[in-house]
């Protein structure tokens, strides 16, 4: 899967989990994304919409890191287990 594809899949899956999560860490959760942007769009003199979709591709492109890092690390212990 190219990689827009995949980090479009994780970035779903995420929108998922937040909805699936209790009120009062949706609610954290946005406010945390909504100071992101509002503190990137002051900074850089941009309006916010255009900083969120920016902010939007850079988090799912660090999820889509993350999950990389993460899976080569659990193959790496389950190698070395099996040993």
């Amino acid at each position: 899967m190219p990689d827009f594809e995949n980090a479009r899949a994780q970035w779903d899956e995420g929108q998922r989990r937040l909805a699936d999560a209790p009120e009062d860490e949706q609610r954290m959760l946005e406010r945390a994304h909504y100071l992101v942007v509002s503190e990137l769009a002051a900074v850089c003199r941009q309006p916010e919409c255009n900083v969120e979709p920016r902010v939007n591709d850079a988090l799912a492109l660090a999820c889509a890191r993350h999950e990389g890092k993460g899976n080569g690390l659990a193959r790496r212990a389950a190698a070395a287990g099996a040993h």
